[in-house]
Protein backbone atom coordinates (compact mmCIF):
# COMPACT_ATOMS: atom_id res chain seq x y z
CA UNK A 1 0.00 0.00 0.00
CA UNK A 2 2.73 2.19 0.68
CA UNK A 3 4.98 1.37 -2.24
CA UNK A 4 1.40 2.62 -4.61
CA UNK A 5 0.93 5.63 -2.69
CA UNK A 6 4.43 6.83 -3.27
CA UNK A 7 4.27 5.81 -7.19
CA UNK A 8 1.34 7.88 -7.12
CA UNK A 9 2.72 10.56 -5.65
CA UNK A 10 5.81 10.33 -8.00
CA UNK A 11 3.95 10.31 -11.18
CA UNK A 12 2.80 13.61 -10.73
CA UNK A 13 6.37 15.16 -9.61
CA UNK A 14 7.53 13.93 -12.89
CA UNK A 15 4.73 15.38 -15.35
CA UNK A 16 5.31 18.69 -13.32
CA UNK A 17 9.12 19.22 -13.87
CA UNK A 18 8.90 17.66 -17.60
CA UNK A 19 10.08 20.44 -20.05
CA UNK A 20 8.02 20.81 -23.05
CA UNK A 21 9.65 24.45 -24.19
CA UNK A 22 10.24 24.76 -27.59
CA UNK A 23 11.29 27.27 -30.60
CA UNK A 24 10.37 26.96 -33.85
CA UNK A 25 11.62 30.27 -36.13
CA UNK A 26 10.61 30.69 -39.71
CA UNK A 27 12.02 33.28 -42.03
CA UNK A 28 11.26 33.58 -45.42
CA UNK A 29 11.30 36.23 -48.58
CA UNK A 30 8.78 34.63 -51.05
CA UNK A 31 10.82 33.82 -53.67
CA UNK A 32 11.96 30.62 -55.00
CA UNK A 33 15.81 30.69 -53.94
CA UNK A 34 15.94 32.31 -50.35
CA UNK A 35 17.66 35.87 -49.65
CA UNK A 36 18.15 36.17 -46.38
CA UNK A 37 19.15 33.46 -43.64
CA UNK A 38 19.49 33.96 -40.18
CA UNK A 39 21.28 32.46 -36.69
CA UNK A 40 20.23 31.95 -33.34
CA UNK A 41 22.75 33.14 -30.44
CA UNK A 42 22.01 31.98 -26.87
CA UNK A 43 22.54 33.55 -23.52
CA UNK A 44 25.87 31.54 -23.62
CA UNK A 45 26.88 33.10 -27.05
CA UNK A 46 26.46 30.08 -28.66
CA UNK A 47 25.40 29.93 -32.43
CA UNK A 48 23.06 27.75 -34.57
CA UNK A 49 21.92 28.81 -38.00
CA UNK A 50 23.83 30.82 -41.06
CA UNK A 51 26.79 32.73 -39.88
CA UNK A 52 27.50 36.53 -41.71
CA UNK A 53 30.69 34.56 -43.19
CA UNK A 54 28.37 31.80 -45.16
CA UNK A 55 29.33 28.80 -42.54
CA UNK A 56 26.42 27.15 -40.70
CA UNK A 57 27.26 26.59 -37.09
CA UNK A 58 25.60 24.59 -35.25
CA UNK A 59 26.65 25.25 -31.35
CA UNK A 60 23.45 25.44 -29.26
CA UNK A 61 22.85 21.78 -28.00
CA UNK A 62 19.32 20.38 -28.79
CA UNK A 63 19.26 22.70 -32.04
CA UNK A 64 18.41 22.37 -36.00
CA UNK A 65 18.47 24.66 -38.80
CA UNK A 66 17.87 24.02 -42.56
CA UNK A 67 16.11 25.19 -45.39
CA UNK A 68 12.99 23.99 -46.45
CA UNK A 69 11.23 24.02 -49.61
CA UNK A 70 7.42 24.35 -49.73
CA UNK A 71 5.74 23.21 -53.05
CA UNK A 72 3.26 25.20 -55.14
CA UNK A 73 0.04 23.89 -55.53
CA UNK A 74 0.90 23.16 -59.33
CA UNK A 75 3.47 20.71 -57.99
CA UNK A 76 6.37 22.39 -59.05
CA UNK A 77 9.51 21.63 -57.44
CA UNK A 78 10.34 25.39 -57.85
CA UNK A 79 8.71 25.99 -54.47
CA UNK A 80 9.16 28.81 -51.64
CA UNK A 81 12.19 28.35 -49.33
CA UNK A 82 12.30 29.44 -46.05
CA UNK A 83 15.16 29.04 -43.10
CA UNK A 84 14.06 26.93 -40.08
CA UNK A 85 15.58 27.38 -36.52
CA UNK A 86 14.23 24.71 -34.05
CA UNK A 87 15.14 23.62 -30.37
CA UNK A 88 13.65 21.89 -27.61
CA UNK A 89 13.57 22.35 -23.64
CA UNK A 90 14.95 26.24 -24.04
CA UNK A 91 16.74 27.76 -21.19
CA UNK A 92 16.15 31.17 -19.91
CA UNK A 93 17.88 34.23 -21.16
CA UNK A 94 17.73 36.43 -23.94
CA UNK A 95 18.08 35.27 -27.19
CA UNK A 96 19.73 37.40 -30.26
CA UNK A 97 18.06 36.66 -33.85
CA UNK A 98 20.52 37.88 -36.68
CA UNK A 99 19.38 38.18 -40.28
CA UNK A 100 21.48 38.31 -43.25
CA UNK A 101 20.61 39.43 -46.63
CA UNK A 102 22.22 37.86 -49.72
CA UNK A 103 20.03 40.28 -51.56
CA UNK A 104 17.82 42.85 -50.97
CA UNK A 105 14.70 42.08 -50.19
CA UNK A 106 10.76 42.16 -48.22
CA UNK A 107 10.92 39.13 -45.43
CA UNK A 108 8.40 37.50 -43.25
CA UNK A 109 9.56 36.07 -39.72
CA UNK A 110 7.27 33.84 -37.94
CA UNK A 111 8.31 33.13 -34.32
CA UNK A 112 6.45 29.82 -32.69
CA UNK A 113 7.53 29.94 -29.06
CA UNK A 114 6.16 27.28 -26.04
CA UNK A 115 7.15 27.59 -22.63
CA UNK A 116 8.04 24.62 -20.12
CA UNK A 117 4.19 23.03 -19.88
CA UNK A 118 3.83 23.61 -23.87
CA UNK A 119 1.81 26.39 -24.15
CA UNK A 120 1.76 28.99 -26.81
CA UNK A 121 3.38 32.43 -25.58
CA UNK A 122 3.84 34.00 -28.92
CA UNK A 123 3.32 36.91 -28.73
CA UNK A 124 2.54 38.43 -31.94
CA UNK A 125 1.57 38.05 -36.41
CA UNK A 126 4.82 37.29 -38.12
CA UNK A 127 7.16 39.83 -38.25
CA UNK A 128 7.95 41.80 -41.54
CA UNK A 129 10.82 43.95 -42.72
CA UNK A 130 12.79 44.92 -45.61
CA UNK A 131 17.03 44.23 -45.69
CA UNK A 132 19.48 45.82 -47.90
CA UNK A 133 22.23 42.89 -49.63
CA UNK A 134 24.84 42.98 -47.74
CA UNK A 135 23.24 44.00 -44.27
CA UNK A 136 22.36 42.15 -41.78
CA UNK A 137 19.26 43.28 -38.86
CA UNK A 138 19.11 42.00 -35.59
CA UNK A 139 15.63 41.27 -33.11
CA UNK A 140 16.22 40.26 -29.30
CA UNK A 141 13.96 37.81 -27.73
CA UNK A 142 13.90 37.64 -23.65
CA UNK A 143 12.55 34.50 -22.64
CA UNK A 144 11.26 32.75 -19.41
CA UNK A 145 10.18 29.23 -19.76
CA UNK A 146 8.51 28.84 -16.30
CA UNK A 147 6.30 32.16 -17.53
CA UNK A 148 2.70 32.08 -19.19
CA UNK A 149 2.83 35.26 -20.17
CA UNK A 150 3.65 36.57 -24.50
CA UNK A 151 7.06 36.46 -25.11
CA UNK A 152 7.85 40.52 -26.83
CA UNK A 153 10.33 40.40 -29.33
CA UNK A 154 12.22 44.20 -29.74
CA UNK A 155 13.84 44.66 -33.49
CA UNK A 156 17.33 46.82 -32.67
CA UNK A 157 16.61 49.90 -34.46
CA UNK A 158 18.11 53.23 -35.21
CA UNK A 159 17.27 56.29 -37.60
CA UNK A 160 20.67 55.02 -39.84
CA UNK A 161 18.98 51.58 -40.09
CA UNK A 162 15.31 53.19 -41.13
CA UNK A 163 16.71 55.06 -43.57
CA UNK A 164 18.26 52.11 -44.98
CA UNK A 165 14.79 50.46 -44.77
CA UNK A 166 12.78 52.74 -46.17
CA UNK A 167 15.51 52.66 -49.64
CA UNK A 168 15.27 49.49 -49.73
CA UNK A 169 11.30 49.51 -49.68
CA UNK A 170 11.18 52.29 -52.37
CA UNK A 171 13.73 50.17 -54.38
CA UNK A 172 11.34 47.18 -54.65
CA UNK A 173 8.02 48.93 -55.23
CA UNK A 174 6.54 49.58 -51.26
CA UNK A 175 6.73 52.72 -51.29
CA UNK A 176 7.01 55.70 -53.90
CA UNK A 177 7.24 58.10 -55.71
CA UNK A 178 11.26 59.11 -55.57
CA UNK A 179 9.99 62.59 -54.15
CA UNK A 180 8.01 61.55 -51.37
CA UNK A 181 10.34 59.22 -50.39
CA UNK A 182 13.34 61.53 -50.65
CA UNK A 183 11.09 64.16 -48.43
CA UNK A 184 10.35 60.89 -45.61
CA UNK A 185 14.14 60.68 -45.97
CA UNK A 186 14.36 64.19 -45.21
CA UNK A 187 12.56 63.84 -42.00
CA UNK A 188 14.76 61.02 -40.56
CA UNK A 189 17.72 62.98 -41.47
CA UNK A 190 16.75 65.66 -39.24
CA UNK A 191 15.53 63.23 -36.26
CA UNK A 192 19.27 61.44 -36.31
CA UNK A 193 20.91 65.13 -36.37
CA UNK A 194 18.70 66.08 -33.36
CA UNK A 195 19.44 63.18 -31.41
CA UNK A 196 23.44 63.42 -32.48
CA UNK A 197 23.73 66.73 -30.57
CA UNK A 198 25.70 66.54 -27.45
CA UNK A 199 25.35 62.65 -27.58
CA UNK A 200 21.80 62.74 -27.71
CA UNK A 201 21.39 62.61 -23.90
CA UNK A 202 19.58 66.44 -23.81
CA UNK A 203 15.75 65.96 -22.65
CA UNK A 204 14.94 68.62 -25.82
CA UNK A 205 17.37 66.61 -28.57
CA UNK A 206 15.06 63.50 -27.48
CA UNK A 207 12.00 64.90 -27.77
CA UNK A 208 13.04 66.72 -31.42
CA UNK A 209 13.65 63.11 -31.97
CA UNK A 210 10.75 61.41 -31.27
CA UNK A 211 8.63 64.12 -32.90
CA UNK A 212 10.14 63.48 -36.04
CA UNK A 213 9.64 59.76 -35.98
CA UNK A 214 5.92 60.75 -35.08
CA UNK A 215 5.88 62.86 -37.72
CA UNK A 216 7.77 60.26 -40.30
CA UNK A 217 4.81 57.76 -39.07
CA UNK A 218 1.80 60.69 -39.96
CA UNK A 219 3.79 60.74 -43.66
CA UNK A 220 3.00 57.41 -44.15
CA UNK A 221 0.25 56.36 -42.72
CA UNK A 222 -1.39 59.29 -45.25
CA UNK A 223 -0.01 57.70 -48.04
CA UNK A 224 -1.36 54.29 -47.12
CA UNK A 225 -4.42 55.51 -46.70
CA UNK A 226 -4.39 57.06 -49.69
CA UNK A 227 -4.54 60.80 -48.76
CA UNK A 228 -3.39 63.72 -50.61
CA UNK A 229 -0.08 65.00 -49.15
CA UNK A 230 -1.17 68.88 -47.77
CA UNK A 231 2.51 69.93 -47.38
CA UNK A 232 2.90 69.89 -51.06
CA UNK A 233 4.22 73.14 -52.85
CA UNK A 234 0.67 74.91 -54.31
CA UNK A 235 1.61 74.36 -58.13
CA UNK A 236 2.10 70.63 -57.05
CA UNK A 237 -1.72 70.33 -55.13
CA UNK A 238 -3.37 71.19 -58.33
CA UNK A 239 -2.05 67.82 -59.93
CA UNK A 240 -2.70 64.09 -58.49
CA UNK A 241 -0.14 62.56 -55.95
CA UNK A 242 1.90 59.83 -56.44
CA UNK A 243 3.09 59.20 -53.09
CA UNK A 244 1.89 55.27 -51.91
CA UNK A 245 2.79 53.15 -49.39
CA UNK A 246 2.40 49.69 -49.00
CA UNK A 247 0.50 47.73 -46.23
CA UNK A 248 4.12 45.91 -45.84
CA UNK A 249 6.31 49.07 -45.72
CA UNK A 250 3.62 50.27 -43.75
CA UNK A 251 3.40 47.71 -40.84
CA UNK A 252 7.78 47.75 -41.26
CA UNK A 253 8.46 51.24 -41.55
CA UNK A 254 6.24 52.04 -38.35
CA UNK A 255 6.96 49.14 -36.38
CA UNK A 256 10.58 50.24 -36.56
CA UNK A 257 9.94 54.06 -36.06
CA UNK A 258 7.27 52.70 -32.62
CA UNK A 259 10.27 51.39 -31.51
CA UNK A 260 12.73 53.83 -31.82
CA UNK A 261 10.44 55.85 -29.90
CA UNK A 262 10.24 53.78 -27.32
CA UNK A 263 13.56 52.96 -26.97
CA UNK A 264 14.24 57.24 -26.98
CA UNK A 265 11.57 57.16 -23.95
CA UNK A 266 8.84 58.17 -25.62
CA UNK A 267 5.19 56.46 -26.22
CA UNK A 268 3.84 55.33 -29.71
CA UNK A 269 0.75 56.74 -30.25
CA UNK A 270 0.98 59.82 -28.29
CA UNK A 271 1.24 63.47 -29.83
CA UNK A 272 3.43 65.16 -26.50
CA UNK A 273 6.23 63.89 -24.73
CA UNK A 274 5.59 65.03 -21.16
CA UNK A 275 5.81 61.62 -19.92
Amino acid sequence: MKALILFLLIIPSLALSADNSSFYFDLTDGSTKTAVHFSVTDPLGRQTGRLPNGALAKQIPGSSYGVESIATEEGSDQGIEGSIFHLREVPAGTYAITILGDASTSYQLTLLLDNRAGQSVSSSAPLQGFIMAGSTQQYVLPFDPTSALPASVVKQVSFASIRQDLQTAFQLGHIGDAKFVAKLDKILAKGEKALSKQGGKDRENMKEAVAKLREFIKKIEKAFKGAEDDDRDDDDKEKPTKSFVSEMAFKALKGDAEALITTLGGKPGKDDDDD
